[in-house]
């Protein structure tokens, strides 16, 4: 892929750390789920508030 990283914020940090600043928030993680594509991968995480 020529042209500076796609890279987004969101890559910067640890699913954990994610998941535990939502529950500190008053959310929980309803759902996981995992895409990926040949040269593409994602993790998504499904969070509603309490």
């Amino acid at each position: 892929f020529p042209g500076p990283s796609k890279t987004t914020r969101a890559y910067q940090h640890r699913e954990a750390d994610i998941i535990e600043i939502l529950k500190m928030n008053g959310f929980s993680i309803e759902r996981k789920a995992m895409t990926s594509t040949r040269f593409y991968f994602s993790r998504m995480l499904e969070a509603t508030r309490k």
